[in-house]
């Protein structure tokens, strides 16, 4: 990824970490799983059908899961920043 790009994502993070910080874990859960369901359903196909949709929908969210996995291997290992 781009120098751009990793540095929005940072910024953004860090513009954010402050609203979870010290809220119960399940509310951060739930915030992030809010956002996370915004932004799939935020990706919309034009002329799809109900099954495409969700065929998408599906899509983006194994991809994101195989990146969150990724991130906690790197948050473990300490190689996260």
């Amino acid at each position: 990824m781009s120098d751009h790009f990793t540095r929005e994502v940072i910024e953004t993070v860090e513009r954010i970490k402050p609203l979870l910080a010290g809220k119960f874990p399940p509310v951060q859960g739930a915030a992030l799983a809010t956002l996370t369901a915004m932004w799939i359903t935020a990706h919309r196909e034009l002329d799809a059908s109900e099954a495409e949709q969700r065929e998408l929908w599906q899509h983006l969210l194994r991809m994101h899961w195989d990146k969150v996995q990724e991130l906690i291997d790197v948050e473990k290992t300490g190689d996260g920043g």
